[in-house]
């Protein structure tokens, strides 16, 4: 495989389910590297940024892969566990996407990728923990509990960090 799938209007194939898997574990190990980047003070996100493009990427061929043929994937799911896996690395990249929207000041496009990513993954969590599900679900529900607070949302906000301590302290 290789990084062919660019953001544009056109959307990507579908590749293999061992090449997502691989996509998927250098996309992380990247966008792990380049949050441990200082940028200089005059592009103080210019790593992150970078990050945003792996990650949306990877998204956007988890998408291509969870609507094989290019069908939009039925309500409620079905497709068999390539398909299930698909839609839980899309909602790995849109939580990941959404805390560095978060990061770098864009809370409210960062907003719908959490709401989005938190039911896959709590899923993803109770199925089988599929890799760290359930940490990453606590994340998003305090990214969003955060962002329900800055919005002066105080009831949401403590709904979703208390939704995240439950998770945390079964």
């Amino acid at each position: 495989w290789s990084r062919t799938c660019v953001m544009s209007a056109a959307s990507c194939d579908p590749i293999e389910a061992a090449d997502l898997e691989a996509l998927l574990s250098s996309t992380l190990s990247e966008a792990a590297s380049l949050r441990a980047v200082r940028d200089p003070d005059e592009a103080p996100f210019r790593s992150r940024y970078t990050e945003r493009e792996l990650l949306r990427e990877l998204q956007q061929q988890a998408s291509a892969n969870a609507a094989p043929l290019g069908l939009p994937t039925p309500p409620g799911g079905g497709g068999g566990g390539s398909t299930e896996r698909a839609r839980f690395i899309e909602a790995v990249a849109a939580a990941r996407l959404g805390a560095n929207l978060m990061d770098t000041e864009e809370g409210s496009a960062a907003r719908p990728l959490l709401e989005g990513a938190v039911a896959v993954l709590v899923a993803g969590a109770g199925a089988r923990d599929m890799d760290g599900a359930e940490a990453l679900a606590i994340e998003a529900l305090n990214r969003l509990g955060i962002l329900a607070a800055n919005r002066e949302d105080q009831a949401a906000s403590l709904a979703l960090l208390q939704q995240a301590l439950e998770r945390y302290e079964p």
